[in-house]
C-alpha cells in the first residue's frame, strides 16, 4: 500500500527510509525520525529536523484521511507533511524562550482507518503528591487532535464525515465548576501526569485501598470504529 515507499508492497528486510533526506543521503544532522506509528495500511513519523523544528510525516493509505495532509489518497507513496501537526511551536512560561511542540503519543488502529494524537505542549499542572496543582482553575493539559475516518463518530460524535486534517475533539465532559465560564470553544485535552488517590473513584473495591495513591496519566488509543481514554499507571 506504500507505506514504505512507491510501488513497493512487501519489504521482507530492514531497510532504511531515504525519502527523508535530499538524494537519498544519510544525513542525521539534517533530519532523524523519533516517534514512529504504524498501522495496517499506513504509518507516520515525527521528524526533527535542524533547526529543531519538528514535523509529522505520513505515508501510505489515506483514502479516509488518516494522512492528515488535507487530501483523502488511496496510496501515498513517499511521505507526506502533515501541516497542521508540523512546524509549531509555544513560549516556554520559564525559560521565555521557544521550544517545539511535537508528539506526546500517537495510536492508529489495525485497520488505519483513524488517528487520535496527544500533543507534548506545556501544562500548568505540576507534578506532587498533594495533586494541589490539579485543582487550579482553569486546567490546562496535553492537546488531544483526531482525524480520518468517522463513520462511528470515532473522532467528532456529532458528526459523521471524514476528516482529512487534524481536528480538535470537544470534552468527553465540562465539569461543573466551568459551567459559567466562557465555553465557546471548548476542546478535548488529555490529564497531565499526576499522583490520584484511590478514594477519588468510586467502586473501587476494597476499602482499605482508599490511601493508596497512584501515578497515572490519560491515554489515548483508537481501535476498529473506537477511540478510548483511561488512565495509565506510570
Amino acid at each position: 500500500m506504500g507505506q514504505y515507499s512507491e510501488a513497493t508492497r512487501t519489504i521482507s528486510e530492514l531497510t532504511p527510509l531515504r525519502a527523508l533526506w535530499d538524494h537519498g543521503i544519510f544525513q542525521p544532522n539534517v533530519a532523524r525520525a523519533q516517534r514512529i506509528a504504524a498501522g495496517a495500511k499506513t504509518s507516520y513519523f515525527q521528524v526533527s529536523r535542524s533547526g529543531a523544528d519538528l514535523d509529522l510525516l505520513a505515508v501510505g493509505c489515506g483514502i479516509d484521511g488518516q494522512l492528515g495532509n488535507g487530501a483523502f489518497t488511496h496510496i501515498q507513496g513517499r511521505p507526506t507533511r502533515v501541516t497542521a501537526l508540523s512546524g509549531g511551536g509555544e513560549i516556554d512560561p520559564e525559560t521565555g524562550l521557544r521550544r517545539p511542540v511535537g508528539v506526546r503519543s500517537l495510536s492508529t488502529n489495525g485497520s488505519s482507518d483513524h488517528v487520535v494524537m496527544v500533543c507534548d505542549n506545556t501544562t500548568n499542572v505540576q507534578l506532587d503528591k498533594s495533586a494541589q496543582s490539579a485543582t487550579k482553575s482553569p486546567l490546562f493539559g496535553y492537546d488531544v487532535v483526531v482525524w480520518g475516518s468517522n463513520s462511528s463518530g470515532q473522532c467528532i460524535p456529532d458528526r459523521k464525515h471524514r476528516f482529512a486534517e487534524p481536528e480538535h475533539p470537544p470534552p468527553l465532559y465540562l465539569s461543573k465548576s466551568s459551567s459559567g465560564q466562557d465555553q465557546s470553544s471548548p476542546r478535548l485535552q488529555a490529564a497531565p501526569r499526576q499522583w490520584v488517590s484511590t478514594s477519588s473513584f468510586q467502586n473501587t473495591g476494597s476499602a482499605n485501598n482508599n490511601n493508596k495513591k497512584y501515578l497515572v496519566e490519560q491515554e489515548f488509543v483508537t481501535g476498529p470504529d473506537v477511540t478510548a481514554a483511561f488512565l495509565k499507571s506510570v
